[in-house]
């Protein structure tokens, strides 16, 4: 499901505890190019990249811990554009949350939208 229909599977919160789990050569794939997600993340720390187009008109999004050369210059996975990068620190880039991971879809959504109203 995507970002926006699940967001309970979609949290800063979640994916940090990924990113604890993952191997140092791990990675975390997903369909999903939504800016939250990827905002999300980057925020855990993961290096994000994008796939080539999935049956879609963009690509999905790929993960990693930093200093992962071979998957960095994997010529089926590219950087950012430099507006994609942009958005990631805009509002759109502002992940879900769920600290405590109890929060139902409705609350999730709701503290999204008011954590975007914080910024200009």
């Amino acid at each position: 499901f995507s970002p926006r229909v699940m967001p309970e599977l979609w949290t800063a919160d979640l994916f940090a505890q990924y990113f604890k789990l993952l191997r140092d050569n791990g990675r975390m794939i997903t369909y999903s190019s939504a800016y939250a997600a990827r905002g999300a993340l980057k925020e855990c720390g993961f290096e994000v990249r994008k796939s080539g187009p999935l049956g879609a008109k963009s690509g999905g999004t790929i993960a990693f811990k930093k200093g992962q050369t071979e998957i960095a210059d994997d010529q089926n996975i590219f950087y950012l554009s430099d507006e994609e990068a942009q958005r990631l620190n805009t509002r759109s880039g502002i992940p879900y949350r769920d600290e405590n991971f109890c929060a139902n879809q409705e609350q999730i959504l709701n503290r999204r939208t008011a954590e975007q109203k914080m910024v200009n």
